[in-house]
């Protein structure tokens, strides 16, 4: 099957036509529209092997056995998938989308969010859905995972994602998932909800990736689409460093002023530090000592794009505090 901007559907098999010429659907009208003057965007085959088109005029269905297609009226349709309840999702520009069934229309999708985000209006660039029964979709604003009975969650680089701007998702074999964005490739952990993140510095031939240019091989290959060209990878072949780097002091101040060594103190009786800050164990202060601020940083050369930075005051935080 192969969909063309304002050029229709094509079918092409070498097997049943012998010609190499393709199928043209073209023909088909749905009311005053022509499938011919569709931009398709997507195109996907369902659990049934029913062929489900997005466009940006709305989402076209092709009728099982037959040639004929229906036509669902929605602006700006870019992606469908179909979650493992067989519910087949629609993301456009407006919204998601869920088709019903037994009314043979399309209904708007909405989930208690990110209190800052409006679920209803986003611009949804991409959509997979996985074999545990998420659904992922890719904004402009992060990655969603949406799953039934559950508050939508947003992911977004303060929670390790490479970039905000998501244009395209899919698993791999392993049951992991990798995202294309504007800064590199993320593969995301479903269980844990940890990313490790590829950017040019790690040899990645692509910074900025295409909206819904990606693809598995059976072989559990990616391709995957850019701004610099096309990829292939497996995997497998991206390795990482399997611990976290150790972090270490360098400086500790108090009301802005770095602590002296003992050594480097000026005045006799000024505050001092017997060793420098990173062998130190324990740091007793004055009550009226009740600014202070660390320096810090891992020991993770040539890899320091990949450090993200939590910290806890014990007593005084409930929830880790990322950097």
């Amino acid at each position: 099957w192969i969909g063309q901007f304002r050029g229709g559907l094509h079918k092409f098999s070498m097997r049943r036509d012998p010609t190499g010429k393709p199928i043209s659907f073209a023909s088909n009208h749905f009311g005053r529209k022509e499938l011919g003057n569709v931009d398709i965007e997507d195109i996907f085959q369902d659990q049934t092997k029913g062929i489900w088109l997005a466009s940006l005029d709305g989402l076209i269905r092709k009728k099982d056995n037959s040639d004929e297609f229906q036509f669902y009226s929605v602006r700006w349709g870019n992606e469908v998938t179909q979650s493992t309840d067989g519910q087949i999702w629609l993301a456009t520009s407006m919204g998601l989308y869920l088709y019903d069934e037994a009314g043979d229309t399309l209904r708007r999708y909405s989930s208690e969010v990110h209190p800052q985000i409006n679920l209803d209006k986003q611009m949804f660039l991409t959509i997979w859905a996985d074999q545990k029964g998420c659904v992922w979709a890719g904004t402009p604003h992060g990655l969603y995972r949406l799953k039934e009975g559950e508050k939508a969650r947003l992911f977004q680089e303060s929670q390790g994602l490479s970039g905000n701007m998501v244009h395209s998702i899919w698993g791999s074999l392993d049951g992991n998932i990798w995202v294309g964005t504007q800064k590199g490739l993320s593969k995301l952990d479903p269980e844990q909800l940890t990313f490790d993140n590829y950017a040019p510095e790690d040899g990645l031939p692509i910074r900025q990736f295409a909206d819904r240019s990606i693809f598995l091989t059976p072989q559990g290959k990616f391709l995957m689409g850019g701004s610099e060209g096309l990829i292939q990878f497996h995997p497998d072949q991206l390795l990482l460093p399997e611990r976290p780097p150790e972090i270490i002091l360098t400086d500790i101040l108090l009301f802005n002023q770095s602590i002296p060594l003992h050594w480097q103190s000026e005045e006799e009786n000024e505050r001092s530090l017997l060793q420098s800050p990173r062998y130190l164990d324990e740091l007793s202060l004055e009550f009226h000592e009740k600014s202070f601020s660390l320096k810090f940083e891992a020991l993770a050369f040539g890899q320091q794009h990949r450090v993200l930075y939590r910290y806890q005051m014990n007593g005084f935080d409930d929830l880790w505090n990322t950097l």
